[in-house]
C-alpha cells in the first residue's frame, strides 16, 4: 500500500512538471494555483489510503486479542471438566428444578441383563401362579414389584413367598405411591392407582439399575412373534431357512422351549429398528386376544406327556397357555350405516403394551410432567404414539391375552363397571374371537420343568388355574354399583341406532349405537370409516356425546342430509318396483 501511495504521488509530480513546461509563457500566479490544487489532491489521496491501512492493522490486532481470549477460556473450561469428571453425575442434576434432586437417588450397581416387571393384582391368583413361572422361564424375570387393590378379597402373599428365593420381590401398599383427594369414584381411584404405581415402579427399577421392564397383567403372556423368529434370511445368498429375519448374524432365535428366549431377543435387538417399531427405549408389543372356545383334551395334550415331565404331572387344562388355543377375529358381520354404505364390521384392535429399556433413560427423564403412567403408553412423551396400535406383522414381541373361563373372568368383585357389563362383554368377545388356532406357547412347560427340576416345578405351580376362597367368604357379590350419565343428555340412555359422537383414541368420531350393555355401556360403529366400519366395544357413557367438533370432517347436518337423500332414493326405487 505504501508503494502504491508513493507511485501515485510521483505521477502527480510528473503531471505538475509537464504543466510547468507548457505554461512558461503564462502568468506565474495561475501556474501556482494549478500546482497547489494538484498537490492538495495528492495529499488527500495519500492520507485516505493511510487511514485504510491503519484500520486494517487495528482490526487484525483486535481479532488476535479476541481469539486469544476465547482459546484461553476454552482451555480453562476443558481443565474444569477434567478436574470435575469424578463428580459429573452429582452435578448433572444440581439445577434440574422442581425439587427433583430431592426425589432422585443414586443408581445401584451395574445394569442388569435380566428383566423386571410392575404388576397390579386383584383376585387373580389362579393366573398369577402361571404368570410368574412362565415369565421367570421365558423372559428371565428376576425383579418383581407388586401391589394389590385393597378392596380385593384374596391375597397373593402365599404365592409370592414361593418365589422369594428365586426373585427379588417388593410388595407395596397404597401408602407407598398413591396420592388422592378423596372424592374420586371407584373407577377413577382404580385408574389413578394403576397410573401412579406404574410411574413410581419405573423410577424405583431405574434406581435399581434394571434394564427391560414389562407392564402387563396376569392374564397376559409375552413371547417372540413367530413371524420374526424364523424364515428365509434375505441377507443370505443361498436363501437358507431357519435364520432370524431381525438378526442376520444369528443362526436362529431361540424357541419358547429354551430358557430366556424372550430376553435373548431383547439383548440382541439393535436400536433403532424400523422392522419392529423400536425407535428408542420403548418396544411395542402386539396383543393377541384369545377366546374361551374350548379345544378337545386330546388337542390340548398333544405333544405333552407325563413321561417328558417326569414326576411333575399336571392337569394341562388348568394352564391358560395350554388350554386356550383359539384366537383371531371371526368373519366380519354385514352392517349398513345411515350414510347408506354397506360394509363389514370388525372389532377394534385392543391397544398394545410396551417393553421399556430403562438403561436407555436417565432417571430425571422419568420425572417428565407429561408422563401419565398409562399402562399402554406409560412414557407418553418418550414412546411414539404409533406404539399404541402397532400391527402384528410389525411387532417383534406379542402378548397372548387370555379371556379365561367365565368363572375366572367374573371372579374379580371390584370391577366398578358391574357384573352385567362383564358378563355381556365376555360373551361378545368370545363370540367374535376364535377363527385361528395356536400352540406357540405349549413347549414352555416342559422347558420350565427341565430348568427348575420336577419337585420344584410341582411346588411352584401348585393350585394353578384354581379359584381360591375369598378372604371374607362372602361369595361373588359386587361392592357397589357405578352409575354414569351423559353430560349432555342427562339421565337419558342411548338406544340402538342412535347417532352419537364416540371417543376413540384422542379424537371424536360420528358413530351409530349397535348395542347397549347394562344401560350405560355401548358398542359403537364409526360411520366415517365406511371401508372398515370400525366397531368399538364397551364404550363408557362419558366417552359418548351428542355434539362437538369431530376429526372425520362430518357434521350432523351433513349426515342427516345424506340420510334424507337416501330415504328419498329408496322410496323412488320402491315406486319403480311397484310399477313394474
Amino acid at each position: 500500500l505504501r508503494k502504491i501511495i508513493r507511485h501515485k504521488h510521483q505521477i502527480h509530480l510528473q503531471e505538475l512538471n509537464k504543466m510547468e513546461e507548457g505554461t512558461k509563457n503564462e502568468e506565474p500566479h495561475s501556474v501556482g494555483i494549478v500546482k497547489k490544487v494538484h498537490i492538495e489532491r495528492a495529499l488527500k489521496w495519500a492520507t485516505k489510503k493511510k487511514n485504510v491501512l491503519l484500520l486494517c492493522y487495528t482490526m487484525s490486532l483486535v481479532s488476535v486479542i479476541i481469539s486469544s481470549f476465547y482459546v484461553s477460556a476454552m482451555l480453562r473450561s476443558l481443565g474444569h471438566v477434567i478436574a470435575k469428571s469424578d463428580h459429573s453425575q452429582a452435578s448433572s442434576t444440581e439445577n434440574f428444578g422442581n425439587n427433583i434432586e430431592d426425589k432422585m437417588h443414586s443408581i445401584e450397581g451395574s445394569v442388569q441383563e435380566t428383566s423386571s416387571a410392575c404388576l397390579l393384582v386383584c383376585d387373580d391368583n389362579h393366573f398369577l401362579i402361571e404368570w410368574i413361572a412362565y415369565h421367570y422361564f421365558a423372559v428371565d424375570l428376576r425383579y418383581l414389584i407388586v401391589t394389590r387393590d385393597p378392596r380385593c378379597r384374596t391375597s397373593p402373599d402365599h404365592i409370592l413367598d414361593r418365589w422369594r428365593d428365586k426373585l427379588t420381590i417388593e410388595y407395596w401398599n397404597d401408602s407407598r405411591f398413591l396420592k388422592m383427594e378423596g372424592n374420586e369414584t371407584p373407577l377413577e381411584t382404580h385408574r389413578a392407582r394403576q397410573a401412579q404405581f406404574n410411574i413410581e415402579c419405573l423410577r424405583t427399577l431405574k434406581r435399581k439399575n434394571q434394564s427391560w421392564v414389562l407392564l402387563t397383567d396376569t392374564d397376559e403372556f409375552v413371547t417372540i412373534n413367530p413371524s420374526k423368529s424364523a424364515g428365509v434370511n434375505p441377507f443370505s445368498k443361498s436363501g437358507e431357512k431357519n435364520k432370524s429375519l431381525l438378526f442376520p448374524k444369528m443362526e436362529r432365535l431361540p424357541s419358547i422351549s429354551e430358557p430366556g428366549s424372550v430376553m435373548t431377543f431383547l439383548k440382541n435387538v439393535i436400536v433403532p429398528n424400523k422392522k419392529i417399531g423400536l425407535a428408542g427405549p420403548c418396544l411395542p408389543i402386539y396383543r393377541e386376544q384369545f377366546s374361551a372356545r374350548e379345544s378337545s383334551k386330546e388337542e390340548v395334550e398333544q405333544g405333552l406327556s407325563d413321561s417328558s415331565l417326569g414326576k411333575a404331572s399336571f392337569d394341562y387344562m388348568a394352564f391358560s397357555t395350554l388350554r386356550w388355543r383359539k384366537w383371531g377375529k371371526s368373519p366380519k358381520a354385514a352392517f349398513e350405516t345411515v350414510l347408506g354404505k354397506k360394509c363389514s364390521t370388525e372389532i377394534n384392535p385392543i391397544p398394545g403394551k410396551v417393553a421399556i429399556d430403562l438403561s436407555r433413560l436417565r432417571e430425571q427423564d422419568l420425572y417428565h410432567k407429561g408422563i401419565a403412567g398409562n399402562p399402554h403408553r406409560p412414557l407418553e412423551p418418550i414412546c411414539p404414539q404409533g406404539n399404541l396400535f402397532t400391527k402384528s406383522k410389525k411387532a417383534g414381541l406379542i402378548i397372548h391375552h387370555y379371556l379365561g373361563t367365565e368363572e375366572q373372568y367374573n371372579y374379580r368383585s371390584t370391577d366398578s363397571r358391574g357384573e352385567k357389563y362383564r358378563t355381556l362383554h365376555y360373551e361378545h368377545t368370545n363370540q367374535n374371537i376364535g377363527s385361528l388356532e395356536s400352540d406357540h406357547l405349549k413347549p414352555w412347560l416342559e422347558g420350565f420343568v427341565g430348568l427348575v427340576g420336577e419337585d420344584e416345578a410341582s411346588r411352584l405351580l401348585k393350585g394353578v388355574g384354581e379359584l381360591e376362597p375369598t378372604l371374607d367368604g362372602s361369595g361373588q357379590q359386587l361392592n357397589w354399583n357405578l352409575t354414569l350419565t351423559n353430560s349432555e343428555s342427562g339421565d337419558k340412555t342411548h338406544k340402538i341406532g342412535d347417532l352419537v359422537q364416540g371417543k376413540y383414541g384422542d379424537g371424536w368420531y360420528w358413530a351409530q349405537v349397535t348395542d347397549v350393555i347394562a344401560g350405560m355401556y355401548y358398542n359403537l360403529v364409526l360411520i366415517a370409516k365406511e371401508e372398515k366400519c370400525f366397531e368399538i366395544v364397551g364404550v363408557e357413557s362419558n366417552n359418548i356425546r351428542l355434539r362437538g367438533y369431530t376429526i372425520d370432517s362430518l357434521s350432523k347436518r351433513k349426515i342427516l342430509k345424506r340420510e334424507r337423500k337416501l330415504k328419498i332414493k329408496q322410496r323412488n326405487q320402491q315406486r319403480v318396483n311397484d310399477d313394474v
